[in-house]
């Protein structure tokens, strides 16, 4: 329902959250009541953004490479192919999912983590064995989140003998709720 303010003469539709500080109006990040026992959530200005793997991009052997070619979903940024939150969030959830292909003799081991500002969210990494062709679920943690944050893919192999193929399409994407 959207709010409305009195500007001395006409309802005025309130577009954004704001309040004056005395000096300037600031945007409101988020409100918060008091329940008696915890702190709870009004209002917030993050919302959920996305990203999905568009083109196809190999891994480089026995080092990390950002996974490049990543499209931003609706209403969702991204800095090169890192995905920016919409906002912040203390207790942001980060989800993902990877296809993989193996185009070599089959078998090699790789490892797909998440990383947020190019340094590796704990517990949000993957090692496993393709056989051919293999959709991955990266693990979901919990994180706290700015606006200026880039959350993005790293794929490694773990051997010399192949080459191991991040897929393009609805099976490969990051997402932060």
């Amino acid at each position: 329902m959207p709010g409305y303010s009195w500007n001395g003469s006409a309802w005025k539709k309130v577009l954004r959250k704001t309040m004056w500080t005395g000096s300037a109006w600031k945007d409101i990040k988020s409100s918060h009541r008091w329940t008696g026992s915890a702190w709870e959530t009004i209002y917030s200005s993050f919302t959920p953004s996305g990203m999905t793997k568009n083109g196809t991009a190999y891994a480089t052997t026995s080092t990390f490479t950002q996974v490049p070619g990543m499209t931003a979903d609706a209403g969702s940024t991204l800095s090169g192919s890192a995905l920016l939150p919409n906002g912040s969030k203390a207790a942001a959830t980060i989800s993902g999912q990877v296809s993989i292909t193996d185009t070599g003799f089959g078998g090699v081991s790789f490892t797909v983590e998440v990383r947020k500002n190019g340094v590796l969210i704990p517990d949000a990494s993957v090692t496993d064995k393709t056989y051919l062709t293999k959709v991955l679920t990266i693990p979901t943690v919990t994180t706290s989140v700015t606006g200026s944050d880039q959350i993005s893919l790293w794929v490694k192999l773990g051997s010399t003998a192949t080459t191991v193929t991040v897929t393009a399409g609805s099976n490969t994407w990051v997402r932060i709720t």
